[in-house]
């Protein structure tokens, strides 16, 4: 399925080959990307991915925009949404030429936090998609959201800005909200 969600003939032809080529796992939980066979080698693939990745139109709220597509689609007949909240560090100890990491009061936890929610269907509990997400880095927040968090905003806080932003999506159904306790 194609769409033109960057406004760039060659950005929405690799982010399209991207998502087809993720599609292929063998289960529904599976994560991560599965080699990109469009590329002649491992190099290529990463020189590809780098390049998208890299181009100032991929921001994150236009990457997160197919996500909510795919979540309308998959829950607009539904009552009830789960709305799963969590967050997580993401460790980078040893990864010195990131600049961005964030200290952390334990020893070498030096990383990222990151506040995600996760929708997942109601009867099955089968996950959806991320449709909202903050990553907090040294320099303050990368954010799916039109206005990023401040500075020192706490998880709960995030949870709480993105509980609201969920009515404006028009996702439908019955929003449940599920916070992972620590």
């Amino acid at each position: 399925m194609e769409h033109n969600y960057f406004g760039d003939k060659r950005l929405n032809k690799r982010y399209n080959k991207m998502v087809d080529q993720s599609m292929q796992h063998s289960q529904t939980t599976s994560a991560g990307l599965t080699i990109l066979f469009w590329e002649q080698s491992g190099f290529a693939t990463t020189q590809a991915v780098w390049r998208f990745f890299a181009n100032e139109k991929t921001t994150p709220q236009r990457l997160v925009e197919p996500l909510r597509q795919f979540a309308k689609q998959k829950i607009e007949h539904s009552d009830y949404v789960l709305h799963v909240f969590d967050w997580s560090k993401i460790g980078y100890k040893n990864h010195s030429s990131k600049s961005d990491r964030i200290s952390d009061s334990v020893k070498d936890s030096n990383g990222y936090d990151l506040t995600a929610q996760l929708v997942v269907d109601a009867c099955s509990g089968s996950p959806i998609a991320v449709v909202q997400a903050h990553l907090k880095t040294a320099n303050g927040f990368l954010s799916t959201m039109p206005i990023a968090p401040k500075k020192g905003t706490s998880h709960l806080d995030q949870v709480l800005s993105m509980m609201k932003k969920t009515g404006t999506m028009g996702l439908g159904g019955t929003p449940v909200f599920i916070i992972d306790r620590e």
